[in-house]
């Protein structure tokens, strides 16, 4: 084999190390006050892993159509569980599960909070509804 063989057959396994690394990034998961009227969006979301092990809790106070944006390791967080309150209303919703998520969150999924329901939307619209889901209680 001659040298410039071996240097190509070097450059191609590098650049798909590289791309495999690439994979392994962030997931971003995006939450998106659609509330009526304007109102106050408070979420407090908890990071879990495989075990049941908290790992994490992220809040925020999101006003009228502002995105909070929660990035997970795909390597180790496999759920995120939130409250979201606005009003005298509260509620809970498994905002991002790896058995239901995964396919569609890479690299990254929007979750649109309404008073009726949380629904999964495309991030650059989100009257394109995905997926919807029920509130926990």
């Amino acid at each position: 084999m001659s040298a410039n063989s071996i240097k190509a057959i070097l450059l191609i396994t590098l650049s798909l190390l590289l791309a495999a690394s690439d994979y392994g990034n962030a997931t971003k998961v995006r939450v998106k006050n659609d509330l009526e009227e304007g109102q106050i969006l408070t979420l407090s979301c908890s990071y879990y892993i495989a075990d049941n092990t908290k790992t994490a809790t992220v809040t925020g106070v999101l006003s009228g159509d502002q995105v909070k944006e929660l990035s997970l390791d795909p390597n180790t967080t496999t759920t995120i569980d939130c409250s979201f309150k606005w009003g005298s209303s509260s509620y809970l919703f498994l905002l991002y599960s790896e058995y239901r998520d995964s396919p569609y969150c890479v690299p990254e999924c929007t979750w649109s909070i309404k008073q009726d329901r949380p629904c999964r939307v495309d991030p650059n619209n989100s009257q394109i509804k995905y997926y919807c889901d029920s509130w926990i209680n």
